[in-house]
């Protein structure tokens, strides 16, 4: 704080300090004539909480953020935390096999991080070796053999191989996150920080090092059998990984499935022997920086992430590989149901699927030309009448041609409108079983709109044909079967608000009451529809189970909502406001005169409640 003389502020007046004793001015710029003033802010801010930020008008927190300079080393990447030691890494240092098995391990550790939704320069990018294999290419290094029971071939071929693969799994895995299948900083990182993933090298080419590297340590007799067996089977496990990766779910399914066997049989083996921790000094330890990121072209600060124990590392990849196991058997479902369930189960059933693995099924449903690999997308209007009334389409809309020919002059059916309304619902709606829980509900809500337009144009051709076909029922249960479908989102709609921890303490029995007023609507049209499917094929036995499922679910909010009803409910300005808010996907105008969730019923049926134990309430569509 520099002093002015003859000015209005004047420290001396509020420092204890002669301001004759001070010593001279010295010939520099601004003077010296400094005093120590940090009691003077402590006194002025002993009344502020650690931790309060106090904000005047006009200025906030961004732009008290704005006033640190660039460098500072608080906002640094590059700075070295005090007291930490800085390991001098060299790659050529020989190594012991257990000491390679245990690096292995670790960047495995690292891998599955990453697809945990960390970055790469917080993960696969600690590995010291991923920036330093031209130092270990065997064509260019120069070394002499020094202890026999360290061979620098395990850092030249076997390491380098095994890096190489590490590296082409993460390009393969990037590559399909890329595609935008689940999105980008929601659910993974994509910032290589300018540091190659082996994009240019060809997969046969680091397949042929695998296999060079598998060779060679089968025939380097003078390392002990237990350890040559462990580096096999790594290798081995990293080959597999490699062909999964690159493999197509739906193109060999018996081919992924033995992949799939060989993976798991290499997996069993590595947890069964895990690799000892390296002794003090090993320069294994040097082989990871989790600092690495102040070296790199980052936008994220430095990040120390923890490795989990070796028994948590074999359950993620476990886990990695039964992820596999089911999309290589959704692959080959051609039922729109069954990946809808088996979406349920993915959501609600934890551990969650890797993003690369939710991304994986998302493309083999639908790669943007066929559906499954094989159908033209098409196919699913098909499969949509056939799993709802247990008819074809095509066979469906020839049947009823016959029946009835529009007179001249008047609107033919809307059949085409409706197949390309069906192809835009199906395929986001599908696909969305494998999005992060918000945007699954996103994109469930924003259908609804849709559904709502099928349920009206499947209304106006039932009206076409209605007064001049055969089939009567058949054609009175077209707009059920697109209102059947519609439920189902709405149902899940307000159950994923649990999940998500959407819903205030006061919000939950009206959400478990509107749940089994959608239930009982749902029930009542399936049971419309059986009156057309024939009672022995699949639809009719998928239908039943949805009876049984669906009967369960609307007993069960039934008794919650009876058990967590308020006492006294009360309608106020507030409580309509947030009743609006939280279900504003069902207040859009382009429903029309289709029913809401009404808080008025709502009330009426905590009135129902207190005098009967079970009730089913809803209003008319």
């Amino acid at each position: 704080m520099h002093d002015h003389r003859g000015s209005l502020f004047d420290l001396s007046t509020y420092l204890d300090v002669d301001v004759d004793e001070r010593p001279p001015q010295l010939d520099m710029p601004g003077g010296d004539d400094f005093f120590d003033v940090t009691q003077v802010f402590a006194d002025a801010a002993k009344d502020i909480a650690p931790g309060q930020v106090l904000l005047m008008e006009g200025y906030d927190l961004q732009q008290a953020m704005a006033v640190f300079e660039i460098g500072d080393p608080k906002l640094d990447s590059g700075m070295t935390p005090e007291g930490h030691d800085v390991l001098k890494f060299d790659p050529a240092a020989p190594l012991l096999p257990e000491e390679l098995c245990w690096i292995m391990d670790r960047s495995l550790a690292y891998e599955m991080q990453w697809h945990a939704g960390n970055s790469l320069s917080h993960t696969v990018y600690t590995l010291c070796y991923v920036h330093h294999l031209s130092a270990i290419d065997p064509d260019s290094m120069r070394f002499s053999r020094v202890d026999p029971s360290r061979p620098i071939e395990l850092i030249t071929i076997l390491l380098r191989a095994y890096v190489l693969g590490l590296l082409k799994c993460c390009d393969l895995s990037w590559r399909e996150l890329n595609n935008l299948a689940v999105r980008e900083i929601e659910d993974w990182q994509s910032d290589k920080c300018e540091v190659s993933l082996q994009e240019g090298v060809p997969l046969p080419y680091v397949l042929l090092q695998l296999e060079k590297a598998s060779t060679w340590i089968n025939n380097a007799v003078y390392i002990p059998a237990q350890w040559r067996q462990a580096l096999l089977e790594r290798l081995l496990l990293r080959k597999a990984t490699l062909h999964l990766l690159s493999s197509d779910l739906s193109k060999d399914p018996s081919k992924f499935h033995s992949l799939l066997a060989s993976a798991r049989a290499r997996l069993a083996v590595l947890r069964s022997n895990p690799a000892p921790e390296p002794q003090e000094g090993s320069p294994a330890h040097s082989a990871f920086d989790p600092y690495v990121t102040r070296r790199l072209a980052a936008y994220v600060p430095v990040c120390v992430v923890e490795v989990p124990g070796w028994e948590e590392v074999g359950k993620r990849v476990e886990g990695f590989l039964d992820g596999w196991g089911r999309a290589v058997t959704l692959a080959g479902t051609p039922c729109l149901r069954a990946w809808e369930i088996a979406g349920d189960l993915g959501r609600y059933r934890p551990p969650p699927l890797a993003a690369y693995l939710r991304s994986s099924i998302q493309n083999t449903f639908y790669n943007g030309v066929f559906v499954l690999n094989d159908h033209p997308p098409s196919w699913l209007v098909n499969r949509f009448f056939v799993e709802s009334l247990g008819v074809r389409y095509d066979a469906l809309r020839a049947r009823l041609a016959l029946q009835c020919t529009p007179a001249g002059g008047a609107r033919p059916p809307p059949w085409q409108d409706m197949e390309r309304l069906i192809l835009k619902l199906l395929v986001p709606h599908i696909r969305a079983n494998w999005a992060n829980l918000p945007r699954h509900r996103r994109t469930l809500a924003k259908s609804l709109v849709g559904w709502h337009k099928l349920y009206d144009i499947l209304r106006e051709i039932a009206s076409c044909h209605r007064d001049a076909t055969i089939d009567e029922e058949l054609v009175d249960a077209l707009p059920t079967a697109a209102l059947v479908w519609r439920l189902g989102v709405i149902r899940e709609i307000v159950l994923s608000g649990f999940q998500l921890e959407l819903y205030a303490p006061d919000e939950r029995p009206f959400a478990y009451w509107y749940v089994a007023h959608v239930a009982e609507r749902h029930l009542e049209c399936i049971e419309r529809l059986t009156r057309v499917v024939p009672d022995d094929s699949e639809v009719a036995e998928e239908m039943r189970f949805q009876v049984q499922m669906l009967t369960g679910v609307q007993l069960m909010c039934t008794s919650l909502f009876t058990i967590l009803q308020p006492s006294t409910p009360l309608i106020t300005s507030q409580t309509e406001a947030n009743f609006t808010r939280r279900y504003k996907w069902a207040f859009r105008p382009e429903y029309g005169s289709v029913a809401h969730p009404r808080l008025a019923e709502y009330l009426g049926a905590c009135a129902e409640a207190k005098k009967v134990s079970h009730f089913f309430f809803w209003s008319p569509l």
